[in-house]
């Protein structure tokens, strides 16, 4: 059986580095976004009127095999649409009915095609509206020599996205503002058995939800999460760098995240960063001049 992820108040700093920071471990800071604008400004109303004619790119959260042996790429590219039709796509998501096995959806995914599968909104709507930080409050446990590498997303879930069991090159501070979202947690010395599958510099997915039955068989061997819980509005998860993790979103949700490398993962940053960041810029543009009308 999993076993229970703690929950305790917001920390000062030197607490959260000790006790949660160096020793990798997950942890869920309740009641930590009281103080936020945040918790009273985002909804999905307040978002449809203040910003609902802001132009945002939306990406398909399916992942696949990629071209060489043993990567992975995402399967399908990104549109380009105004915040609310986006927010319409949401709002009809609720009354979806969704799945409790984690290792079904993750088969189920695989048999959809990219234009099927539930999108989330992630960094262009902080680049289409920047003041949406001055909203946020996160605590101040990123070293502040590594400001400029610091990463920031909105999460705008539709009810039943999936996000396939993956791993993240940075600590992750994830703030959950509304709706409900399950997450199964994995430590990082289960890596050999979920079969890493390198998708960029920044993360790996799991070969595990890349082929239809490889989870049930994983799960029948053995293999369990070390946390499956639920994140509620209001709580901050910790989620340590390396940690595997399945998100699959239970209502439709609202939330902002801040990535932060460490040192050994700063350093391997530098050299790939602009092109990915380039490629996404590309991708970006691309999926915009699809939407453009001819000219002449």
């Amino acid at each position: 059986m999993p076993q229970a992820i703690p929950r305790v108040p917001l920390v000062s700093r030197e607490h959260f580095i000790a006790s949660w920071e160096k020793a990798g471990q997950p942890v869920i800071f309740t009641g930590a976004l009281r103080d936020w604008p945040a918790s009273s400004k985002w909804t999905f109303e307040w978002f449809r009127s203040m910003h609902g004619s802001v132009e945002i790119t939306v990406r398909s959260a399916l992942y696949t095999w990629g071209a060489l042996p043993g990567t992975s790429k995402p399967l399908g590219g990104a549109r380009r649409m105004k915040l609310a039709t986006y927010l319409d796509e949401v709002r009809a998501s609720s009354s979806l009915p969704i799945e409790s096995d984690l290792d079904e959806i993750a088969d189920k995914m695989l048999g959809k095609q990219p234009e099927e599968i539930n999108h989330l909104v992630g960094p262009s709507l902080l680049r289409a509206v920047p003041s949406l930080r001055e909203d946020v409050r996160f605590p101040d446990y990123a070293p502040r020599w590594l400001n400029r590498l610091t990463e920031s997303s909105v999460w705008i879930a539709p009810r039943g996205t999936f996000a396939q069991l993956h791993r993240d090159r940075a600590h992750n501070l994830y703030a959950q503002l509304s709706g409900r979202k399950r997450w199964q947690l994995y430590a990082p010395r289960q890596a050999r058995r979920l079969q890493p599958a390198p998708l960029d510099w920044a993360a790996d997915l799991s070969g595990v939800d890349l082929d239809v039955g490889a989870a049930r068989r994983v799960t029948a061997s053995g293999l369990r999460p070390d946390y499956d819980f639920i994140l509620e509005p209001g709580d901050l998860l910790f989620l340590p760098v390396n940690w595997w993790h399945r998100v699959h979103t239970l209502a439709p949700s609202i939330a902002v995240n801040l990535w932060w490398w460490d040192i050994p993962s700063a350093v391997r940053v530098g050299p790939v960063a602009a092109r990915i960041a380039l490629g996404m810029k590309l991708q970006e543009a691309y999926a915009s001049l699809q939407r453009s009308p001819p000219q002449g």
